[in-house]
């Protein structure tokens, strides 16, 4: 895995890679800085459409040509290349781990289970070994996707040091779980259609702690479902910071269109409008919480720099929250485009309890490039 003998040299310094598959020898990528110039918008082909300045990403392999892996669990061989794999299972990172642990391109990583498989603590599609992924490289790659199976316990991937170009992510809780190891690189990658549940009981006006059955027919055990959040309802967030330093999101889209305009509240799924709302934000291409929300897990500093991407939607589209521990002034966003909202807020920064420190600069509207709307709290 040397990377400038597989990769090209972009304008901006950076080495991507060209392709590695017959047919794609030539193959250039789009240049990141592309996306916030508004030359390229990087699309998920299995959620959505192309057309003019649109880039697909995720495998370029259709499905329907890769090689089915159909274990319990994936566990990458140390120093491996694998493609053209379509992983119906989780993946964990090997034990043993050193620069460049392994490669993954143009494979797909979709985890499915049935109902008396779901989980009830955390379990990430994608996870490192002690969340440490050793330098792994994933390059083309479709991580969730159409067919997954959907967990309010299920990330697309937790934990750091790995380098992410061409994927693309949904059908996770968060998409990117950035935290403790840090020196995690997301390049060029398009992060949609997070998952979305609630637990919410009318009749009590507080969270369901007991076992139910949603509207839809579904029966839940409270475990699956009840992920401990006080507002009864699952906080999806394209990319969460919690911990750690060296975090970059790149060149990548996150987030789209949204069910409706209306704040997710108290929403009973044993409620038939309540029930038809929370389906609609699951299915949505957004993250209901937020695009990007950058958090101390309250012990350590964060550091996070977000630069040339495309974000939409959230109840925040970015949200910057201040601990005592962490003033933010590890956190830089700049040259990014957001689409205003149809709910909610631009960038949501927390000013009230002390200093924000993080960098905002030229963080501008998607419609007519004037600075982006800054609510304090």
């Amino acid at each position: 895995m040397v990377a400038r003998q597989l990769y090209k040299l972009g304008s901006d310094g950076a080495w991507r890679s060209p392709g590695r598959l017959p047919g794609y020898a030539g193959f250039v990528a789009f240049d990141l800085a592309d996306v916030f110039a508004g030359a390229v918008v990087p699309y998920d082909p299995e959620f959505e459409s192309g057309g003019a300045g649109r880039f697909p990403v995720g495998s370029r392999i259709p499905r329907a040509n890769c090689t089915r892996v159909d274990v319990d669990t994936f566990t990458p061989t140390a120093g491996q290349e694998y493609f053209g794999l379509d992983i119906r299972c989780r993946v964990f990172a090997p034990a043993t781990v050193t620069d460049g642990a392994f490669w993954m391109h143009d494979c797909y990583i979709t985890p499915t289970f049935t109902s008396a498989q779901r989980p009830t603590a955390n379990k990430p599609m994608i996870a490192g070994h002690n969340l440490d992924f050793g330098g792994a490289l994933f390059e083309w790659c479709t991580i969730g996707g159409a067919p997954a199976s959907t967990s309010v316990w299920q990330n697309c991937i937790d934990g750091g040091n790995w380098t992410m170009r061409y994927c693309a992510l949904s059908r996770g809780v968060d998409a990117l779980k950035m935290n403790a190891v840090g020196n995690g690189v997301a390049e060029g990658c398009r992060i949609s259609h997070g998952h979305y549940n609630a637990y919410w009981n009318d009749g009590t006006g507080a969270n369901r702690t007991a076992d139910f059955t949603d509207f839809g027919g579904t029966a839940w055990h409270i475990g699956e479902i009840n992920d401990g959040h006080s507002d009864g309802q699952v906080h999806s967030d394209g990319a969460q910071t919690a911990a750690g330093t060296g975090w970059k999101l790149r060149g990548s889209r996150v987030g789209g269109s949204r069910f409706d305009a209306l704040a997710a509240t108290n929403l009973d799924p044993t409620v038939s409008a309540d029930y038809a709302r929370i389906q609609g934000y699951d299915a949505d291409a957004c993250f209901n919480n937020s695009g990007i929300i950058a958090n101390s897990d309250g012990t350590t500093h964060v550091g996070l720099l977000v630069e040339y991407c495309l974000l939409e939607e959230g109840a925040a589209t970015i949200n910057l929250p201040w601990r005592t521990e962490d003033d933010g002034s590890g956190v830089t966003i700049k040259d990014t485009l957001i689409v205003p909202n149809s709910h909610g807020f631009q960038i949501y920064r927390q000013t009230a309890t002390g200093s924000n420190a993080a960098t905002i600069t030229n963080v501008l509207k998607s419609t007519d490039r004037s600075a982006a709307t800054i609510n304090t709290y």
